[in-house]
């Protein structure tokens, strides 16, 4: 019997398909990763603008910041320039960000801003922080 120098068609094949799997498992992996990197950008991002938003209400006078729902989605008047710009929406990459803001009086000198960030229909950031009178 002589020795064997080739590969016969059946082991090719094998190896082919083992090879084949562990590219598409591969590719898969990649996929899932470009997912996550984008979706961790537009949460960055989303939490960038809303805590600009959140830095310019808290630089306005305590009396100046309106109690209430301010949706930028919908057709509600900002009252007395309240929420300052860069509401009730802003662009950054190409996404659009639409901001939600709601005030409430916690007590006569505290109130409570909640600055949510939609984007995507269905995505939302949503930051919390609390003004103080005369602090």
């Amino acid at each position: 019997m002589k020795g064997r120098n080739a590969l016969s068609l059946l082991e090719v094949l094998i190896a082919l398909a083992i090879a084949s799997l562990a590219i598409l498992t591969m590719v898969g992996v990649f996929a899932g990763g470009l997912q996550l990197l984008t979706a961790g950008k537009e949460l960055a991002v989303s939490t960038g603008v809303g805590r600009e938003l959140m830095e310019q209400m808290k630089l306005l006078p305590f009396a100046e910041i309106a109690e209430g729902t301010f949706d930028g989605g919908l057709p509600t008047p900002p009252v007395a320039n309240f929420p300052p710009s860069p509401y009730p929406t802003r662009e950054v990459s190409g996404m659009r960000y639409t901001y939600r803001v709601i005030v409430s009086v916690v007590r006569p000198n505290l109130k409570s801003i909640t600055t949510e960030v939609l984007w995507r229909n269905s995505k939302k950031t949503i930051l919390q922080t609390y003004v103080v009178n005369g602090g």
